[in-house]
């Protein structure tokens, strides 16, 4: 196997090596667990769009895709999907006092952790498989 060495943006001293499969039978044995991963990403995500809740259908679909609600709804999950360390007490507050309850609040913070972590799920894929289409010749 061959090992690559990546160096991390926000830390040049902190590396990693990762295992790049050197054959198509190693990328394929490696593909036999997707379904199953595929299979739960789509499961969690039904779940958390179209089940019950205290959050409106719409309001959960526009958390997941990072679109369409007012502020301070905006900003909030704005922030949990491109910085959710940077998340704080006062966005929360700033959320309820625009008459969400905390459930909704909750369930609208899941959404949008959920649905950047899609949205970087799907990237990685489309990169396994462009990488595995170049390794076997397939593009």
């Amino acid at each position: 196997m061959h090992t690559t060495s990546i160096d991390w943006e926000y830390d040049p001293s902190v590396k990693t090596a990762i295992e790049v499969p050197s054959t198509p039978t190693v990328a394929a044995r490696i593909g036999d667990h997707m379904p199953n991963i595929r299979q739960a990403q789509k499961a969690l995500t039904s779940r958390i769009l179209d089940g019950t809740g205290k959050a409106s259908l719409s309001e959960r679909r526009a958390a997941f895709n990072n679109s369409g609600l007012p502020e301070p709804l905006r900003a909030l999950v704005d922030k949990v999907a491109s910085h959710p360390d940077s998340v704080t007490d006062e966005d929360i507050k700033a959320t309820r006092a625009s008459d969400l309850s905390e459930d909704q609040v909750f369930e609208l913070v899941v959404c949008a952790a959920v649905g950047q972590a899609t949205r970087q799920y799907q990237a990685a894929l489309a990169a396994l498989d462009a990488a595995t289409g170049a390794a076997t010749g397939k593009e």
